[in-house]
């Protein structure tokens, strides 16, 4: 992929934040979006993953909103929250996508 390839991710939870971790170490460039709460976590610690008894801290771009993910047109947008709040984003990631967006969940 290289960092030419933004992926917008919505959710940084455990799936949200390994998958993050992964692309992250494959030189993707991550934007993502999360509650306001984990949104200050992150701005405050960075995204910390632990894996196999160490933990690793990757810098990570932040978005307040998920419409905000829009404006750096990502290539892709990966959708990693509780499939309960699905119906509420949705409107949202349709927004943030372009035309040729792949939407993952």
């Amino acid at each position: 992929m290289g960092n030419d390839f933004t992926v917008g991710a919505i959710g940084l939870g455990p799936v949200g934040s390994i998958l993050s971790s992964f692309l992250i170490k494959s030189d993707v460039k991550i934007i993502a979006a999360d509650l306001p709460h984990r949104i200050e976590q992150l701005k405050k610690n960075g995204l910390l993953v632990e894996w196999e008894g160490k933990t690793d801290d990757y810098k990570i771009d932040l978005v307040d909103s998920i419409r905000w993910l829009g404006a750096s047109k990502p290539d892709c947008i990966f959708i990693a929250v509780k499939a309960g709040t699905l119906n509420e984003i949705l409107p949202d990631v349709v927004e943030a996508a372009g035309e040729d967006c792949l939407i993952i969940s």
